[in-house]
């Protein structure tokens, strides 16, 4: 397997303090990673895991995992399924508390770092896009293009990322908030990384869901 560029290293550190700082305010909860609340949360892992169609027994990479709530939707709906699952977060507060979560399940790792990948059947990443902090447009969309590039290169069946809709973008909402065209990104997609790529939109949220397939 051809290795991969690594995202700019000087965004990570930011990224991870802005995480771990919404885990000591308010814990393991949907604010800690940045959602309003638990149902919204789980309608972005409806989008993921439908535009996936997951099957039976599987390899599941998570990027962004903070304290594993995927893992909680996982054992509301797909229990059954036996998922061998991988989460990655920057932020090392994140990985402890999903470790001390989950300290007791078989089949369920948690593993700090940028995009420490395995190699799985399938990928996730919801949210990791939506806060840019101070980074201006350029740097933050090529370090996408490369977290993307990087999904692509290790999974051997597809992937599935959401982000905040341009189309919704309002003078209103913070700058540090990053917002993205999915005819843009699923044609880059298709066109650089060979994939072949849907875009799962209208469910009520202001964002939309890219599933990507090999």
């Amino acid at each position: 397997m051809t290795p991969s560029p690594k995202p700019p290293v000087d965004l990570l550190p930011d990224i991870a303090r802005y995480y771990s700082g919404k885990l000591v305010t308010h814990g393991t909860t949907p604010l800690g990673v940045d959602w309003p609340c638990r149902p919204t949360q789980d309608l972005r892992f409806v989008q993921l895991i439908r535009g996936l169609e997951l099957p039976l027994g599987v390899s599941l990479n998570d990027l962004g995992c903070g304290y594993g709530a995927l893992v909680d939707y996982l054992d509301s709906r797909h229990a059954s399924q036996g998922i061998d699952y991988l989460g990655i977060d920057v932020s090392l507060d994140m990985v402890n508390a999903a470790r001390e979560r989950f300290a007791h399940r078989s089949g369920i790792a948690f593993a700090q770092g940028s995009m420490d990948l395995r190699l799985a059947d399938y990928g996730v990443a919801s949210g990791i896009f939506n806060v840019r902090l101070d980074r201006s447009l350029g740097p933050w969309e090529e370090h996408i293009r490369v977290v993307l590039q990087r999904m692509a290169s290790h999974v051997r069946t597809g992937f599935a990322i959401n982000m905040l809709d341009i189309r919704y973008r309002h003078l209103s909402h913070p700058r540090e908030l990053y917002f993205g065209d999915p005819r843009v990104w699923r044609d880059w997609c298709e066109k650089t990384l060979g994939l072949n790529a849907i875009v799962i939109d209208g469910y009520g949220m202001k964002e939309f869901t890219l599933v990507c397939r090999h």
